[in-house]
């Protein structure tokens, strides 16, 4: 299960392809992506309802909620050098249960705040300066 986590209809079906299927998009208008993706905390909701912290006697942890960062540059070279303060970054976490907005977009929380929250370090290979104006932002960007 590297590539797979237990998620629930709603946010797999619904919000979490939206999210897929914009990055396609962005992706077919000439953009290149750097995606990370992770999950956290315990206690998901699936479709019969209630919480459910593990699956398989204990061997899958069922993720509270889904993250990923997404960051956004025009094809070309020397990719480091072309991320500037304009460049767009998406972070989101969303929660893994039924009972969730389709809208992806209503998830978006700054990379710092993921950061806090997942104890990883994600535009460390950026300039320090840069970092802290790209990671102090919550994206404001269209989501469809």
């Amino acid at each position: 299960m590297t590539n797979i986590v237990p998620q629930s209809p709603n946010s797999n079906r619904d919000t979490w392809v939206a999210l897929e299927t914009y990055c396609r998009k962005l992706a077919s208008a000439g953009n290149e992506l750097y995606i990370v993706a992770g999950v956290l905390g315990q206690g998901g909701s699936g479709s019969n309802g209630g919480t459910t912290k593990t699956l398989a006697e204990g061997k899958i942890v069922v993720p509270e909620s889904l993250w990923k960062v997404i960051v956004i540059l025009p094809v070309g070279d020397n990719d480091i050098e072309r991320i500037d303060s304009g460049t767009r970054v998406i972070a989101i976490k969303i929660p893994n249960r039924q009972s969730i907005k389709s809208n992806w977009g209503e998830y978006r929380l700054s990379v710092n705040e993921l950061e806090d929250l997942t104890g990883y370090d994600f535009l460390s290979n950026v300039s320090t300066s840069l970092q802290k104006q790209l990671e102090s932002r919550v994206d404001k960007g269209e989501t469809y």
